[in-house]
């Protein structure tokens, strides 16, 4: 290569600086407006997790479940003056952003004097827009708070034709129920042959099944059959079903049952005392040498086994027991329990907490057509394969306040 050739590559290398300057000044110009609107980003989320967690609270009544229209009204409400005071908002809110109605706030809710769009929903209604994004909460006691800046600023990158963007966020926040069984059937379906038996709940020829304060399971699923067939539970309960034979419940709602995924363990749990009773200790063991305060097993739960108070025997009679059994029935409300008014007093039967575990099938809980069955306060655990419970005529637990009941079937 000659010396002149030489000197006409030399200045190949210039072009090439600056296009690599450019990119490079592109590059930190992007860098620096991403950090500043990540930052921005740490400040909204703030701003709207305080503000979800502000409603949310509006959505835990004490004592229930249930949420209903002025609970989301206030909902919304506080969570809408938690940004207007983290944001330092003054002047008067445009209609979009009012929340006197049950009804969601839409990004449509521009705060005046800025560029913020925030959007609120609270619970679930009839007519809402759009769910709730919650992953892991109940979206009927959920507040999802959007909070976005439609005009962010930026600074370097308006050398690359950008001179603002629209930065936002998201947060939900909301209260997840523990379960409360009141009645729950462990046994999964069993593999006969070439197909399984599946072991439903099954609710037929007219039967009313009221569950106060409390959540229903089942390892399978639910039939119901006859005309005015119902299971009622209280606003907020609901009824867990693990049924795999198919997408959707076997049963007509309400109510209205929540799949489940994974079945209902088995937690082989100890009988607890019963507090008030038969004393408040843990029982130190499983045989008849336990002491007074276990829970004591019957093997026999027909209605013709009642008799007078014994500690062997699972139930008795307003007759044999007036001043216990009979005495239990001032408990029952006729304004409630309507039928009692009318009730053969010789067709009633009191039964006590206990574990149930007969000998066979034909020993174990069945109401007759005419009879009503009283389960005193406790807690009460029917074994299987023979402990369950045939229910023709009227089942009653629960009636008195601040008592405690776990229906357990096996």
């Amino acid at each position: 290569m000659n010396a002149a050739a030489a000197r006409s590559q030399r200045g190949q290398v210039l072009p090439l600086l600056a296009l690599f300057m450019l990119v490079l000044i592109g590059m930190a110009a992007l860098a620096i407006d991403v950090s500043g609107a990540l930052s921005a980003r740490r400040f909204y989320r703030s701003v709207a997790d305080g503000a979800a967690l502000a409603g949310a609270q509006d959505l835990q009544q004490t004592g229930s479940r249930a949420v209903g229209s002025a609970d989301r009204v206030n909902a919304r409400h506080h969570a809408l003056n938690s940004v207007v005071k983290e944001l330092g908002i003054t002047g008067a809110l445009p209609a979009t952003c009012d929340t006197s109605a049950d009804a969601d706030v839409t990004d449509l809710c521009v705060l005046p004097g800025t560029s913020y769009h925030l959007s609120i929903k609270a619970g679930t209604y009839a007519g809402q827009p759009s769910p709730i994004a919650c992953q892991e909460c109940d979206p009927a006691r959920a507040v999802q708070v959007g909070l976005r800046n439609a005009n962010f600023g930026l600074t370097f990158s308006r050398v690359l034709g950008q001179s603002n963007w629209s930065v936002g966020v998201t947060s939900v926040a909301g209260l997840t129920w523990a379960k409360s069984y009141t009645i729950v059937t462990l046994r999964p379906p069993a593999r006969t042959g070439s197909t399984y038996d599946v072991k439903d709940i099954k609710l037929d020829g007219g039967t009313h099944v009221t569950v106060s304060r409390g959540d229903v399971a089942t390892n399978a699923d639910m039939d119901f059959s006859g005309v005015g067939t119902s299971l009622t539970l209280d606003p907020g309960f609901n009824i867990y079903y693990a049924d795999w034979t198919g997408p959707s419940q076997n049963w007509p709602s309400p109510p209205t049952g929540v799949k489940i995924f994974q079945y209902v363990q088995d937690a082989n749990y100890r009988y607890p005392a019963m507090s008030g009773s038969l004393g408040t200790f843990a029982c130190s063991g499983g045989g008849a040498g336990d002491p007074m305060n276990c829970a004591p097993r019957f093997t026999n739960a027909r209605e013709d086994s009642c008799g007078a108070p014994s500690a062997t025997i699972a139930c008795t009679t307003p007759a044999l027991d007036p001043t216990g059994c009979g005495a239990e029935l001032t408990y029952l409300r006729t304004s409630v329990y309507t039928f009692m008014a009318t009730q053969d007093a010789a067709h009633v039967y009191c039964y006590k907490p206990g574990v149930y575990d007969p000998q066979n099938a034909s020993k174990g809980l069945a109401v007759g057509s005419a009879d009503v069955v009283i389960l005193l306060p406790g807690a009460y655990y029917f074994k299987s394969p023979n402990g369950g419970v045939t229910v023709n005529g009227r089942l009653i637990g629960g009636y008195r306040r601040h008592e405690w009941r776990c229906l357990d079937v096996r």
